[in-house]
Formats: C-alpha cells, sequence, structure tokens
C-alpha cells in the first residue's frame, strides 16, 4: 500500500515553491562564467578527454584525481564497510548539490544493503559545501561536464577494483545527479551488471535547463536558446543488451527531472520503468519498495 500521493504531491509543490524562491536569489548563478557565444562541448569529449589517477592509499576513502586541459580536479570514493570478495558489490551517487551523500544512501538503502554488499559511495566534485558547488562544479557549463565525468568515471574504477577481486555482481544506483550517473555510466561503459537509475535520465543539459531551474541559471532563456547545452549529452544510439540491466525508477509527479521527458527517453530505448505515484522526493518515500526491486530484479 503506497502512502497517499496527493498529500505527498501537495507538500513536494510546496517544497519546490520555496526552493524556486531560494534559487531566485542564490548567487552565484549556474553558469554564469560561460560567455554569451559559449559553444557546449559534446559531453563525450570531455569524458574521453579527462585524464586520471587513483589514490587508494586509505581503505576507507579513494581519490580519483582528474585532469582535463591541465584543470585538476578530485572526486571522492567512500568505501562504506571492509570490502568482502564473497559479497556484491554496490556502488551510489548522491544528488546535486548534496553535502551529505551518506545520509541520502542511508535514506534510500540504509543498513540492509551494507550487510548484503560492498558499499561504495561516490562523492563528486566541489560538493562538500553550497559554497564550493556554486563556485566550483556549476559555475560554468563545462565544470558541470567535468563534475559528471569524474563521477562516471569513478564508477568505471569500482566495477575494475572488483572485478580484479571478486565474480560477485555489481550494482550501480544513484538518486536524482546520482541516477543521471549511473545511467550515463551504462551507456559509455556498460561494465555493471544493474543499473537502477532513481528519478533520472542522462540528457544533463535539458535538465538543467529545465524549467525548475530557470531562476538558478544565469541568463536562463539565452542559453536555452543555444541548442548545444541541449544536446551535449543526447544519447544518440546504445547497444541494445542494456534493456536487460538497465531498470530506471521514475515518480510520476516529478517536475524537477521531469517524468514526461524521462519517461519518453526511457519508452523509447525499450527499457523496463518501474513507476511510483510521487514526485523527485520518490526514492526517500519508496526506500523499501526499491531496495525489494533491487533484490527482485538482480536476484541477490
Amino acid at each position: 500500500m503506497y502512502k497517499p500521493a496527493k498529500i505527498i504531491n501537495s507538500l513536494e509543490l510546496v517544497v519546490l515553491y520555496f526552493r524556486s524562491i531560494g534559487l531566485k536569489y542564490t548567487y552565484p548563478k549556474y553558469f554564469h562564467s560561460d560567455p554569451a557565444s559559449y559553444q557546449a562541448l559534446p559531453f563525450n569529449n570531455i569524458l574521453s578527454g579527462t585524464e586520471i589517477g587513483l589514490d587508494q592509499s586509505s581503505d576507507q576513502k579513494w581519490i580519483l584525481n582528474c585532469s582535463y586541459q591541465g584543470e585538476s580536479r578530485s572526486t571522492q570514493i567512500l568505501l562504506l564497510n571492509k570490502y568482502d570478495s564473497n559479497k556484491p558489490t554496490l556502488i551510489y551517487h548522491h544528488g546535486a548539490g548534496s553535502n551529505t551523500p551518506l545520509r541520502e544512501f542511508n535514506i534510500v538503502f540504509g543498513r540492509p544493503f551494507i550487510e548484503k554488499f560492498n558499499v561504495f559511495v561516490v562523492w563528486a566534485q566541489y560538493h562538500t559545501s553550497k559554497v564550493e558547488y556554486l563556485s566550483k562544479s556549476v559555475d560554468s557549463f563545462l565544470h558541470h561536464q567535468e563534475t559528471f565525468a569524474g563521477s562516471i568515471l569513478a564508477y568505471e574504477e569500482i566495477v575494475k577494483f572488483h572485478r580484479k577481486n571478486s565474480k560477485k555482481q555489481v550494482v550501480a544506483t544513484g538518486s536524482s545527479m546520482g541516477g543521471i550517473v549511473s545511467s550515463l555510466h551504462a551507456f559509455y561503459f556498460g561494465s555493471a551488471n544493474y543499473y537502477f537509475p532513481l528519478v533520472a535520465y542522462p540528457n544533463v543539459g535539458e535538465i538543467s535547463l529545465g524549467q525548475e531551474y530557470k531562476n538558478a541559471v544565469y541568463e536562463w532563456d539565452t542559453k536555452r536558446e543555444n541548442k548545444t547545452y541541449l544536446s551535449s549529452f543526447v544519447i544518440n544510439d546504445f547497444d541494445e543488451s542494456l534493456t536487460k540491466k538497465v531498470f530506471p525508477v521514475l515518480g510520476s509527479f516529478d517536475r524537477v527531472v521531469p517524468y514526461k521527458k524521462a519517461s519518453e527517453f526511457w519508452q523509447k530505448g525499450g527499457f523496463q520503468i518501474k513507476t511510483f505515484p510521487y514526485g523527485h522526493f520518490t526514492p526517500g518515500i519508496v526506500s523499501q519498495d526499491i531496495r525489494k526491486y533491487v533484490l527482485a530484479i538482480t536476484g541477490i
């Protein structure tokens, strides 16, 4: 029995209303450093052009040092329990702007999954404070792309580590931004066994310049007219085998990652979608259902 959608969705509308007001008075604005004539690069250029080095000197926190065109940035990888080669691995990623990735993981998956899996949580570049996020992660669209590239490459390093040490499965997931990261990892690498992108689809440009971010983005109208932003993350083709391993979870009331856009993308690709009657907070509202779904699909 689902929780009363009408009440919960009404509350989410109130939250989004105040969020919109907050974004209106948030400075600096997203992508404020982009020149008026800026042409966003295809994301694949940034991903393939990023050089990495993995620092595993700590058992509980790895640092993925990333460099794109000489600029260095770091993505953190947190291991929540002692690695056990007899367990499958689960990779989780938080939402955009969040500086509490472990709290988000615990809300959605928590202790039961720490007991069943080796749990890795990817902490995106420049997400340790709101000031840092605004000034170094979303100050330009290129930095936004680099942030996503760092997280996707972190997923791949975790998969490679697990493959070297275990024959057990790898499950990649995440909420909102984290769901986008997990879906992009599927389309660019596809090396995990299963993917569960939560309230997400891979077109970052379309989402970041969506209606819910109008008050956050510098010269939003102008950037909306610049098609390079909207097309930079477009997935044009993919291996059809992904439809057997990628299982998106959406909220039919979601306005932050618009349900209509997200569902159209996944349906067009032939993916099996799990939909709940809530909004962008779906992963926290139906966490028990998501846990059961992941375990049922993976057979773990």
